[in-house]
């Protein structure tokens, strides 16, 4: 039952998802002149069953590349699932096919040394299942003051980024409980000395975030203007770190600039203002003790073996202990180390930070804070290091190949919209919990609970292809929706017609062949992405596909028009920010992107009654355009087979009668294959028929305001014919 989020394509879809990887593989190693040796490294592989399904499929339809792979290499980090991978995929690991290696991804280029080869070259392909969401989120806002956002100068910078630190805290007596029935029932004795060192532990812990001449002068600033039995109560430290913290915390996102305070009245109402909120913070924290990481880890399992009640009393309150852990979460300037981590980042996102800080600061009053007393503006980013350490390091890997990255995410225009439409969303997906704590924690917030519920984040797809190409030297083939992958089944650098899964399988048999085809994920805009990169000379022309199924990865923000002139609506943004751009591109509008979504931005959201009712319709209408999308894709393929079997004329301009004769064949060979039955008749007839007259047709008749099914899959055929 917990393993409900934890189950990916290759596990739902084995061992089909294998074998339309390892076609795809055959397929570019044939692009790139079918060398000998060519290896594949796969980083994240879970349990092996991708690398296992690849390598059969391999060995049976493409016997000469098999023979040309020198190794099928694993870098794993998690011994267990080493152990896992040499079980499952045993056959190949046993022959020495297949190599499983202790690694890191964010060292992926340490592999080099690591594989057995006859030449300094290393040629081949990089491929990750839902990794890079696994690398640490850090969370980020970009603070501004009212009516001054910053510009793309002031965003390379770190001055106005603030970086999220979660603190952990317990009640003193709640510690001393768990401490104590632990050495009961484990025989552990000195109870007391572990107390006095968690409580020393966690002092330093907060005291060391205070270290900064910044907030030490004003920590004496504040200690001056309380009494003396106040400050007694942390000594030797003039005031209580944490609740000084916290209470720093609230008035920087109240004022970001008031601690930098010149003027004399700002300076002595900023102190006021901190006092008070200390004194606030001081009464709700009052005998508790923070916890480091390793200490709250350590309760944790000390509560798990002690029984389910002290757990969930421990957790989020009950009455087998005298109190519970708390989290808060709090922002503070970057370290110097974490911003030179992130200059890269920084400045190839700084262009778009700008823009959306512009397009926040004119849309928040009448958005969201409307009436509401405050000096200080932000945003709420996220960003993974890790993607970047990733992209480079698999350039030093690889001096040639291609890079195959699946993963949930959206590039970085609509992930912006994301923050804007939603400036409470922090950024954080809650998937799962434990039932028996799903109200406490899953509908609670994302601090709750840490370790008993599945939290990701989105990939920023943009950022892994910018970073790619400035770390790694790698181009773009491809992004879009994953079913990209399936259609379409002709590649010309391979023999044979390639199968469908529905066809591979033998019909939609299964939950995850019927949510691979009827898209099952909520958020459409979100939903699981393919993105293949190359580098190198060798394989350069190879394509997914044609030029018109991929979605551009722009480096240049452009938060108001779609992929495609073509489409009616935006089916790559949330379903609000999709309402927005629409609006701003339904009449003639004067001035900047910026002010022409500000004044759409504005329009959709003061009809604030039945707005949700129209949000909730986009979302369903995204939905319903994925599937129109995946399964007219589908449906041209089964043209361009009849076609290439028959003799058909594929020419862009078709009369009506070969038009005609072309749905006849295309219906037949679909009900065959139980199209119709797996997304209902009305569907089926729908795009089929939207196809007759459009993407069967003329396709140079296409203008704007077309379903994104007819503009991607005619431009597919045009380029097929």
């Amino acid at each position: 039952h917990w393993f409900n989020s934890y189950t990916t394509l290759p596990m739902s879809l084995s061992p089909f998802f294998g074998q339309l990887i390892g076609d795809r593989l055959a397929g570019m190693w044939s692009a790139m002149g079918s060398f000998s040796p060519v290896f594949v490294f796969e980083f994240g592989g879970g349990t092996g069953m991708l690398a296992r399904d690849v390598l059969r499929h391999c060995r049976e339809e493409y016997p000469k590349f098999y023979e040309a792979l020198a190794n099928y290499v694993i870098g794993e980090r998690s011994a267990a699932l080493r152990d896992a991978q040499k079980r499952t995929a045993a056959e190949f690991y046993s022959n020495g096919k297949l190599l499983i290696i202790d690694a890191d991804a964010r060292h992926a280029s340490r592999l080099r040394d690591m594989v057995p080869r006859k030449s300094n070259d290393i040629n081949g392909f990089v491929l990750s299942n839902e990794l890079l969401d696994e690398f640490d989120p850090i969370k980020l806002r970009l603070f501004w003051s009212l009516g001054y956002p910053p510009s793309a100068n002031q965003c390379k910078t770190c001055s106005n980024f603030r970086e999220s630190y979660v603190l952990h805290f317990i009640d003193d007596a709640a510690l001393g409980a768990v401490l104590h029935a632990y050495a009961e029932r484990t025989g552990v004795s000195s109870t007391s000395e572990e107390l006095a060192a968690i409580r020393w532990e966690g002092s330093s812990l907060t005291c060391g975030l205070v270290n900064t001449r910044i907030l030490r002068k004003l920590m004496a600033e504040v200690a001056e203007r309380l009494p003396f039995a106040e400050r007694l109560q942390c000594t030797p430290m003039q005031l209580c770190c944490l609740p000084f913290l916290l209470a720093v915390d609230s008035l920087m996102q109240y004022d970001h600039s008031s601690l930098r305070a010149s003027n004399v009245e700002r300076k002595r109402a900023t102190l006021r203002e901190l006092t008070r909120r200390y004194r606030s913070s001081a009464r709700s924290t009052n005998a508790t003790v923070p916890l480091a990481k390793e200490r709250y880890r350590e309760l944790r399992r000390y509560a798990t073996l002690l029984g389910p009640e002290v757990e969930q009393s421990l957790l989020v309150g009950g009455s087998a202990l005298p109190g519970r852990m708390h989290s808060a979460e709090i922002f503070l300037k970057l370290s110097d180390e974490r911003c030179k981590e992130l200059s890269g980042w920084r400045k190839r996102a700084a262009v778009r930070h700008s823009t959306m800080a512009m397009l926040r600061g004119l849309t928040a009053p009448g958005f969201d804070r409307a009436g509401q007393d405050h000096s200080t503006e932000h945003l709420k980013l996220v960003v993974r290091p890790g993607e970047a350490q990733f992209v480079r390091e698999t350039g030093k890997l690889l001096d040639e190949g291609f890079m195959l990255t699946l993963d949930y995410g959206a590039d970085a225009e609509a992930l912006a919209w994301q923050s804007l439409v939603h400036p409470h969303y922090e950024g954080i997906h809650t998937m799962d919990a434990r039932v028996e704590f799903a109200a406490e924690c899953t509908q609670a917030s994302y601090l709750a609970c840490p370790g008993l519920q599945d939290l990701t984040t989105f990939v920023d797809f943009t950022e892994v292809a910018e970073a790619g190409r400035d770390l790694g030297g790698w181009s773009i083939v491809a992004y879009g929706p994953i079913f990209l992958l399936e259609a379409p089944s002709f590649d010309p650098w391979i023999p044979s017609q390639l199968s469908h899964l529905i066809e591979r399988a033998g019909g939609a048999r299964t939950v995850g062949m019927h949510s691979w085809y009827r898209k099952a994920e909520g958020e459409q805009w979100a939903s699981f992405k393919v993105l293949l990169q190359h580098r190198g000379f060798r394989g350069a022309n190879w394509t997914l596909g044609t030029p018109g199924l991929g979605w551009p990865l722009q480096g240049s923000p452009d938060l108001l028009a779609p992929p495609s002139e073509c489409w009616d609506t935006d089916i790559t943004k949330p379903p609000l920010a999709a309402l927005i751009t629409g609006a701003s591109r339904s009449g003639p509008r004067l001035g900047s992107d910026v002010a022409i979504l500000s004044e759409a931005f504005a329009e959709v959201v003061e009809r604030r009654q039945g707005l949700q009712g129209r949000v909730d319709e986009e979302h369903r209408d995204q939905q319903q355009a994925y599937r129109d999308l995946h399964l007219a894709m589908v449906l041209v393929d089964y043209l361009v087979q009849l076609a290439h079997g028959e003799g058909l004329n594929l020419c862009p301009v078709a009369e009506y009668a070969s038009r005609e004769e072309w749905l006849a064949a295309v219906r037949t060979l679909a009900h065959a294959r139980r199209l119709p039955d797996l997304h209902g008749e009305e569907m089926f007839d729908r795009v089929l028929n939207g196809l007759g007259e459009a993407g069967f047709g003329d396709v140079r008749a296409l203008g704007r305001q077309s379903d994104p099914y007819i503009c991607m899959v005619a431009s597919a055929r045009e380029a097929a014919s």
